[in-house]
């Protein structure tokens, strides 16, 4: 589309025709602008789910992790169990 534009302008500008060629100027900057525009969008949008999806992963493992840790303070075994399985999660 770019190289189109450019034989467009070239065209013009050997026929001496300049108000056409500004006119080609001021529609291709618009064009070249949304070309640019929505892509980027269209990228944040999926960069906030994909943020969303992974802020929801971390609540639900840190709910997990809670309901572990009111179960587990019973006795003393269970603490060291519990501390363990919390060492072992993260490289899991």
């Amino acid at each position: 589309m770019i190289s189109l534009f450019r034989k467009i302008r070239q065209k013009l500008l050997s026929q001496n025709r300049v108000t056409r060629f500004l006119i080609n100027s001021l529609v291709e900057i618009p064009l070249f602008m949304i070309r640019i525009v929505i892509p980027l969008r269209v990228n944040s949008r999926k960069l906030k789910k994909q943020k969303a999806s992974r802020l929801e992963n971390l609540q639900q493992n840190f709910k997990g992790i809670w309901g572990k840790t009111q179960n587990s303070f019973d006795s003393p075994d269970a603490r060291t169990e519990f501390f363990l399985m919390l060492k072992q999660e993260p490289n899991a």
